[in-house]
């Protein structure tokens, strides 16, 4: 006589319900990226965004322009951590890192950076009462102190702590 094994519903209860929380968080991850896009500004997420302003100065045409994109890896309410990919700076280095934000929160962590030699020409100093010549901040620092971002439109803009705009990038691909 052959006896059959008793169905183990316990285990078919718990797939069933990791199913059901996986999907649900799938589906509240795409609503809260269409809320980021609805009014019509590009997602700060997963959008290559060109810098087109550093320091309140426009990137000179024929220089090489910097540019990330952010990779999330954990979405958050009203925000997410994730991974810095696919970033240049003014001289071709690549750098690494991880970005965490919420809500206009944003703070960027720059862990590694390629160190190729960067010929710029350098910036004409200020003769006004002895001021030290000027230097522009690097895209690197920009990413370290920022503290807040704002997007309108296709254009991201980077602020600090008190809200000075330190970047302003725009999608790769469109004007300035």
């Amino acid at each position: 006589m052959v006896r059959e094994k008793p169905v183990n519903y316990r285990g078919h209860l718990f797939l069933a319900v990791a199913i059901a929380i996986a999907s649900s968080a799938l589906v509240a991850a795409q609503a809260n990226q269409s809320e980021i896009t609805a009014n019509g500004a590009s997602p700060l997420v997963g959008t290559q965004w060109k810098l087109v302003a550093l320091d309140g100065k426009p990137v000179p045409r024929g220089e090489i322009q910097p540019y990330f994109t952010l990779r999330v890896r954990e979405r958050l309410a009203n925000g997410s951590t994730g991974e810095l990919v696919n970033v240049r700076d003014r001289c071709g280095n690549h750098l690494t890192g991880f970005y965490e934000t919420k809500n206009d929160w944003l703070r960027f962590h720059v862990v590694t950076s390629t160190l190729l030699v960067c010929l710029i020409r350098p910036v004409p100093s200020r003769q006004e009462n002895d001021a030290p010549p000027y230097q522009p901040i690097s895209f690197p620092e920009v990413l370290s102190a920022t503290s807040r971002f704002r997007i309108e439109g296709s254009t991201l803009r980077l602020l600090n702590q008190r809200g000075v705009v330190l970047a302003r990038f725009v999608v790769a691909g469109e004007q300035n």
